[in-house]
Formats: C-alpha cells, structure tokens, sequence
C-alpha cells in the first residue's frame, strides 16, 4: 500500500484538475480481471455483476449485489488544495501533498478492492472516488454523482475516508456565510467631526460578535458548538479619507439538526438595523447516525474513539439525500492542507486492516 499512495502522490491533482489522477485509478481498477471488460452501456443496478463508471473525474464501483445484505459505501475525493509536492518516505511518515487529506483513504480503498473484497464482503458495495471537493461547494461531482445515481439511496451506510486519525468523525456543523456592509460619512480626516467613521462603527460590530458566547449543543455523549466569528474586514479608500462604507464577511457555524432559516435568524437578531447584508454559501449539517445499526457494530467491534465533527464535511450532502454516512479515515487532521503534509503508514495498514475485518 505504501507504494501505491507514492504513486498516488505523485500524481498532481488540484482541485479541477484531476483527469489523470482519474485515469490512474480507473486504470488501476481495469487491470484486475473484474474489470476487464468493456461494456458499452454499464448499470449501477445490475445484480449479477460488479461495475465500473466514470462520470466527468469520479468513478463508481459497484461489487455484486444480493438483496438480503445490506449496503455499505466507501467515498472519497481525489483532489488537493495547492501546494508543493515533494513526495519521500522518512521513517514511518510518508510526505506528500494530499497524503493525509485525503490520498491516504484513496490507498485504502483501492488496496482493499485489489485485495478482492467486492467479492469476499459481507455486504453490498460501493466505492466512490469522486473531484472537486476541495473547491466550492457548487462545483463538486458528488452532487452529479447522486443525481445521477439514485440507486445510492439504497446504501445504508457510507464511510467517508476524510482524515480522522482513525477515529470516528459524527455528524458534521453547517457552515453559513453572510456578507454584511456598515455604512457612514465620507470626511477630511483633518476633521472626523463631520463624517462617520463606517470603520469604527463596524469595529463595534466586530466586539459585539467577539464578545457572542458559544453555544454548546449537545446530541447523545458529544458536543458540537455554535460560533460566529468575523472572518474579513475591507474598508477606506485613502489614508486621509474618513471611510463612508466597511464590509465585513462573516462565518457562521451550526450544529447537526439546524435548519437554515433558524441560523439566518440568529444572524439577524445581532445586525444592527442600520446595516445591509446578504447570506451565501449555506452548507447544510451532517446528521449523527448514532442509532444505525452498521455504525454500532462497526463502532463496537473495534472500541473505537467518537468525536463530533466540527467541521463541515460532505457527508451532510448524504445526509441530504437521506443517507447515514460517517467520517472516518487514516489521515492525520493536524496535516490537512499543510506544507510538508504527511501521513503515518502505521496509521494507514490499521485504517486497511479494520476495514477488511469489518466488511469480510
């Protein structure tokens, strides 16, 4: 597995820009004789056979399909944040760009196919590599994916191979944005007298917010948290200009079960009523699936940890399609997007093992 991911890294893969990572991996999963074949008109719903499809950079597996088992997906994205990409091996570390988000998982979900498990699992199974998920929301292919597979609403639980340094990751916050203009007078700064200040007005909209407890929200033994912070500031226009307008970009986190109108609503009630503002970007929560059956067998056969995914993560797109998914990954979340990223092989061969023991 280590050699694979080496390859895996060396391929250059940023977001939009994952064709030949995709090749790879398709072509890695032809070589195997369950692939072979060419067909020119595959189906996701076929029983008797496994499958193979590209759509635009993401590819779906499919192993065989008998309807008394119940349906297990492995997902992952296959692209990266920019960066350089020096790629060796020190000790048990393996350094590359995109080795812990989320090149590892993708090791892990090939090497266990190439290790036969469609045909040796005791469920159903999709693996699902798909781009564009280090981008904007909008762009990402899982949406495609699911759109045009609805036949994935079947699956009864998805692992999403994100780094979680091989804990589980429930659930996941709703990330919100709201772009809000504080406006004043335009003056001489010679004489602040007569304007107002749109920067200082906005700076006490800024403490407002600053001093805003978080919310703890608690599901079951975990806690997610509910926070607003001030993420960009831009105003004035000269260093002797008193500024007439300041904007302020702000992020909003929820937790699991919000709904949107709720969270717009909780932003309103601090505005003052003298700005102007507009939402963006609402990604929804995760749902916690603490009751499904697979997770706690899967949680219960090998004690492992349970954290609450602050974050977002794209199983709240699952979750949206009414599909209970988790996070759960090889990669260490301190290295995510950092220069010198880099994943523990240990780390890697137990994420491997688990997953072979559970699904055989």
């Amino acid at each position: 597995m280590k050699e694979l991911l080496i390859n895996l890294l060396k391929i250059s893969s940023l977001t939009k820009q994952e064709s030949e990572i995709a090749q790879y991996i398709e072509s890695k999963l032809k070589t195997r004789e369950l692939f072979a074949q060419e067909l020119s008109a595959r189906d996701l719903s076929a029983r008797d056979l496994p499958s193979l499809e590209r759509i635009g950079d993401s590819l779906i597996v499919k192993g065989p399909f008998k309807p008394e088992r119940k349906t297990v997906a492995l997902v992952g994205h296959i692209d990266t944040v920019p960066g350089d990409n020096e790629v060796f091996i020190d000790g048990d570390r393996i350094v590359g760009l995109g080795a812990s988000d989320m090149k590892g998982g993708i090791a892990v979900m090939l090497s266990l196919i190439e290790a036969g498990i469609l045909e040796k699992s005791r469920f159903n199974l999709y693996f699902i590599f798909y781009a564009r998920e280090e981008g904007p929301n909008k762009d990402n292919e899982l949406h495609i994916v699911l759109q045009k597979y609805p036949e994935l609403k079947s699956i009864d639980l998805a692992f999403f191979l994100e780094p979680t340094d091989n804990a589980i990751h429930l659930g996941a916050c709703a990330s919100m944005g709201c772009n809000v203009t504080v406006r004043g007078k335009r003056a001489h700064s010679a004489r602040p007298w007569q304007g107002e200040n749109a920067i200082h007005k906005a700076g006490q909209l800024i403490s407002k917010i600053n001093s805003l407890a978080i919310i703890d929200v608690p599901i079951g033994d975990l806690v997610y948290r509910e926070v607003i912070s001030v993420t960009k500031v831009q105003g004035g226009i000269a260093g002797n200009v008193i500024p007439d307008e300041c904007n302020l970009y702000l992020n909003i986190r929820a937790a699991p079960g919000s709904l949107e109108q709720d969270v717009k609503d909780r932003v309103r009630a601090i505005l003052p009523s003298d700005v102007t503002f507009s939402f963006t970007d609402w990604n929804p929560p995760g749902k916690v699936p603490i009751g499904n059956e697979i997770y706690k067998e899967f949680k219960n056969m090998f004690s492992l940890s349970e954290l609450p995914k602050q974050a977002y993560t794209d199983v709240s797109m699952f979750s949206e399609a009414g599909i209970d998914a988790i996070n759960f990954g090889p990669g260490l979340t301190s290295q995510a997007h950092q220069k010198g990223e880099y994943i523990l092989n240990s780390m890697l061969e137990e994420n491997f093992r688990i997953f072979m023991e559970f699904l055989k």
